[in-house]
């Protein structure tokens, strides 16, 4: 059942990603680092109310970004986003969910971040090494081209459970890149 939660969970997040997005692809082609943070906790609330639970903002004992619970404060995911690359920077928040992990014993953790397209393979293995635990990590990965500004790519969902990967969700990142979309620009 915890599988199927994380699963769920990621797919509706996926769908939600372009409920509200903050970019319309002719007036506003790029968006700041704190859009791309609110988009992304709005989007985990919006997909958190879906499954009735409550997220909680920088809260638990290690101040992760999100913690997801049910009605009897059950711990449900701890979460985090980061816009650094870890292909090119390194990031903490892997460590940060491991920690909540063995603290607190979620039914899974999930982590976003922001991946040169080039340099996903990499760091998805970093990430794999750094949750090394039998916990589930969903890693939702924004793969982007550098042209100056970020490009986004695509939306790439990965499952990690001791320290190996599994994709289990790929989406155009940006919503006008679908067709046959309200979204798609002509």
């Amino acid at each position: 059942m915890k599988n199927c939660l994380a699963h769920d969970f990621s797919t509706l997040y996926s769908y939600l990603w372009y409920s509200g997005f903050p970019l319309d692809g002719w007036n506003r082609d790029n968006g700041s680092i704190s859009d791309w943070t609110t988009h992304s906790a709005i989007t985990f609330r919006n997909t958190a109310d879906l499954f009735g639970y409550f997220v909680h903002f920088e809260s638990g004992g290690n101040k992760t970004d999100a913690v997801l619970r049910d009605r009897n404060g059950e711990n449900i995911a701890f979460a985090e986003w980061e816009w650094k690359d870890p292909a090119s920077e390194r990031i903490n928040e892997p460590q940060k969910l491991a920690s909540a992990w063995e603290q607190y014993r979620p039914h899974f953790c999930f982590l976003l971040t922001y991946v040169e397209e080039g340099a996903l393979r990499e760091a998805v293995r970093e990430i794999c090494e750094e949750w090394a635990n039998d916990g589930l990590l969903i890693l939702c990965v924004v793969t982007y081209q550098r042209a100056g500004l970020r490009e986004f790519k695509e939306l790439v969902f990965f499952e990690v459970c001791q320290g190996k990967d599994k994709v289990i969700r790929r989406q155009p990142a940006l919503p006008w890149n679908i067709k046959g979309t309200k979204w798609q620009l002509d």
